[in-house]
Order: structure tokens, then sequence, then C-alpha cells
């Protein structure tokens, strides 16, 4: 009766972990169900301040805020190109996420970046007045090989920026 009481245990061990698994794969499920609506490029050049063209240089995630309680990634770009827009030497982005000792947070639909990645950005501010990518992942084209993707269609860089260029020089941005 010892190995039953302790294969029926085991069981309902397995059973609860197997439950609580399947609970929290239909809750993630749903969840992305509730994604962020797309935004338009015409929308992305209008909201956006600053639209450039650039090198990741650096990336670090830290601690924000006065309290220290909001996990934020900084992304240092070299911008090559402005489009619209000024900027300087060096444009400091601020996404929400990253890794900062043993704690990690990750947030959903924010742009990924790699140092040394090229990529046209649209940058405004956010609610802090930080800037960030507008539209988040939706506001980053990473750059390779002249050439990026727009809505799963690979185009020349150089037809994209014109496009965009051709969109701010008719004064709808």
């Amino acid at each position: 009766t010892e190995s039953i009481n302790q294969n029926m245990r085991t069981y309902i061990m397995k059973a609860r972990f197997v439950s609580t698994l399947i609970l929290m794969v239909a809750l993630w499920s749903l969840q992305s169900y509730a994604a962020m609506d797309k935004v338009l490029l015409e929308q992305l050049t209008t909201r956006s301040h600053t639209i450039v063209i650039g090198r990741v240089v650096e990336i670090h995630s830290d601690l924000a805020d006065i309290d220290r309680k909001e996990i934020v990634t900084y992304v240092t770009i070299a911008p090559t190109e402005v489009l619209k827009g000024s900027s300087g030497a060096s444009l400091v982005l601020t996404i929400p996420g990253g890794v900062v000792g043993d704690m990690g947070l990750w947030v959903e639909d924010t742009p990924q970046f790699f140092v040394g990645e090229e990529a046209l950005l649209f940058v405004n501010d956010d609610y802090k007045g930080r800037e960030t990518v507008c539209g988040w992942r939706q506001g980053k084209f990473s750059i390779l090989n002249g050439g990026t993707f727009v809505d799963g269609f690979e185009v020349s860089i150089e037809g994209f920026t014109n496009g965009i260029r051709e969109f701010i020089s008719r004064g709808e941005t």
C-alpha cells in the first residue's frame, strides 16, 4: 500500500503540473491575440519627430527612474542619415525591458537590437519624454545588403527612403 500511495501522489503531482502548464499556455495564447495594432507607414512618419538611418554602437540595460524599479535598455545609435527632424552624433533610445544582474523583464512588441546592426528608425518620445522607437517593433527596419522588409516584402532601402521623403515633402507630416 505504501508503493500504491506513492504512485498515486506522483500521479496527482504530474496531473497538477500538466494542468497548470496547459492553463499557462492557454492564457499566454489569449494574451498574444491582444497584440498591438498595426501602424501604417504614414502613421509612423507622422507620429515621429525624427527618422534616421544609423548603426547600433552600444546597448546596455539599467534600472530607471527614482525608485529604480523599471528595467529599460538604452540603445545608442550613430546616425548616418536623417530623413526627418534632426539628430546629433548619437541618439540614445530607451526601450522597455532588459536584463540587470539576475533580474530580467521582457516586454512584448518591443524592438530588438544588436551591436553593429544598421536600421532605419522612426523615433518619438515615450510617456516620460524619453526618445524611443515609434510603434515599437513596427518602427524599426533592419537593413541588410541594402534592403529591408516592409509588410513581409523585401524592398531596397533607397526605394523605401525615397517613399518616406516623398511623403514628408508633400507636407503630410
